[in-house]
């Protein structure tokens, strides 16, 4: 689906998508989307070091990140935040933004691309 070559248009497809929803007042598809960005990250991220992680779904994605051994403690950190439950008043634990999060985790993984273009 997405390789190394052509996951950052569908990336920032999904960070605009979640920044109108935000703007909307739809928090709940804000988040959706930002861990949908995650996941195209993530699946490019393994693609580039010959994981082929074909079928896997988003949350899997970011669970495998997240436990995986190789790479830097904080883009564990980063995935960690992708997989949190929301609270009984829908929203996440502390004040994490899954938006700004994704692009933490997007300069984290591919620092040679310049910032998304909202």
């Amino acid at each position: 689906m997405t390789d190394q070559l052509d996951w950052k248009p569908e990336y920032e497809r999904e960070i605009r998508r979640g920044i109108a929803a935000r703007d909307e007042g739809n928090e709940g598809m804000a988040r959706v989307c930002a861990r949908r960005a995650a996941g195209v990250l993530v699946r490019a991220h393994f693609d580039r070091g010959g994981r082929k992680p074909n079928g896997m779904s988003v949350i899997n994605l970011l669970r495998a990140l997240r436990d995986s051994d190789d790479g830097p403690e904080k883009v564990r950190e980063l995935a960690s935040y992708f997989i949190l439950q929301i609270t009984e008043d829908h929203v996440l634990p502390g004040d994490i933004d899954l938006i700004a999060e994704a692009e933490r985790l997007q300069a984290a993984l591919f620092p040679d691309e310049p910032e998304s273009k909202k």
